[in-house]
């Protein structure tokens, strides 16, 4: 068995796949702390999962890996994509700031992260001021919709303080401080590699890489456009583990 976790029906994923989403997959359900996915200890021989974690708090994502670990094979593996939180506040100290200016956003547009929340204002989706810098930087770990990019309004000055004053993994959590829990649907937190793997080292996993785009020991990413989807590799990460 093969599990496509945070994904529908929609899309061809091939034979021996089995999708889990919270609606129209195979396995319905919405996850939080206490849920259990539905399938049996050790019977599960690879987990693939694309821009689901960012939805989740860091416990809830703790406990989506310990049920990674439990569902698969000794052996299986497990690959994680999600937005490269640490790329885009690499890219905000630059001059450029490209992946904010110059690259697509990976919603197949052909959009920029700024062009794309200016749309949405344009349409009176979201506040035009979301396409100021510094709300660009914490809309990606704190919107209440992916589309229409609905979120918080931060003051530059602060954001500028507190990236100065504190690392990556503090800096993460100031910003989704202000999610307001009762809006859900959209990002409420922020991931980079190495962070993604400590998480699953802790659970015991071992041969935890940060790889890249279509690098893959999973023989499917190599040959399915339906893994690794080619427009969002300008804002994803990869990490793959095995049990």
């Amino acid at each position: 068995m093969k599990l496509i976790f945070g994904d529908n029906n929609e899309k061809n994923y091939g034979k021996d796949w089995v999708t889990c989403d919270w609606r129209g997959a195979d396995i319905n359900m919405y996850f939080n702390k206490n849920s259990k996915i539905p399938l049996q200890d050790n019977t599960v021989q690879i987990i693939y999962t694309s821009h689901v974690i960012e939805h989740m708090r860091d416990s809830v994502v703790n406990e989506l890996f310990k049920e990674f670990y439990r569902i698969l094979q000794p052996g299986g593996v497990v690959r994680i994509v999600a937005p490269d939180m640490e790329a885009y506040i690499k890219s905000y100290k630059t001059e450029t700031k490209e992946k904010f200016y110059v690259e697509e956003y990976g919603v197949g547009s052909g959009r920029t992260w700024e062009q794309e929340v200016l749309y949405c204002a344009k349409k009176g989706w979201c506040d035009k001021k979301l396409a100021e810098i510094h709300n660009l930087l914490c809309l990606m770990m704190c919107s209440y919709v992916d589309k229409p990019n609905d979120g918080v309004l931060f003051n530059k000055a602060e954001v500028d303080k507190k990236l100065n004053e504190l690392n990556t993994d503090d800096f993460i959590k100031w910003v989704c401080s202000h999610y307001d829990d009762n809006r859900p649907g959209g990002h409420c937190n922020g991931f980079y590699p190495n962070k993604v793997i400590r998480m699953l080292e802790q659970l015991q996993f071992k041969n935890c890489e940060n790889r890249k785009f279509r690098e893959s020991n999973i023989n499917e990413v190599l040959t399915n456009n339906n893994l690794d989807l080619e427009l969002r590799k300008t804002i994803s990460f990869y990490v793959e583990a095995q049990k």
